[in-house]
């Protein structure tokens, strides 16, 4: 997105965050069955996960340690620096809650548009049991 506006091939109407309600959060992760399976591993990645999205969010959304930050995500990303600094901030929910029924509305815009042809079971789709515990061990983000 920040590469296709700063080249002006595209323009920013609105910010997706401006309509995700807390607990909505645009970027879920979603784990493969066999790694969900392998409960330290995945609740060590859930663990790790929410302690980047603090750094992130706390270096791009309350200017702490900032072009540290951007510096390390730059170089990993084989991007210029400038591009993260000027990008739009991801919607990344620091404790990984989930709003269910934001997903299904989500879902349903995607069916009426005919991107997805039949709606998957969100409630058995949903799992929050490792960002639960993850949260549990790191306290909840404010």
């Amino acid at each position: 997105l920040s590469q296709a506006v700063q080249a002006k091939a595209a323009e920013v109407v609105s910010d997706l965050t401006e309509f995700v309600p807390p607990g909505g959060s645009i970027v879920p992760l979603v784990y493969s069955q066999k790694f969900a399976t392998d409960k330290p591993a995945a609740r060590a990645f859930m663990k790790a996960y929410i302690q980047g999205v603090r750094v992130y969010n706390d270096a791009l959304l309350n200017a702490k340690d900032t072009d540290k930050v951007i510096g390390i995500i730059a170089r990993y990303a084989k991007v210029d620096s400038k591009m993260i600094r000027e990008s739009y901030p991801a919607g990344l929910d620091p404790n990984q809650h989930l709003n269910a029924q934001f997903l299904k509305t989500v879902q349903d815009f995607f069916i009426t548009q005919r991107m997805l042809r039949a709606p998957a079971d969100i409630e058995q789709l949903v799992d929050t049991t490792y960002a639960d515990v993850a949260v549990k061990d790191l306290g909840e983000y404010r």
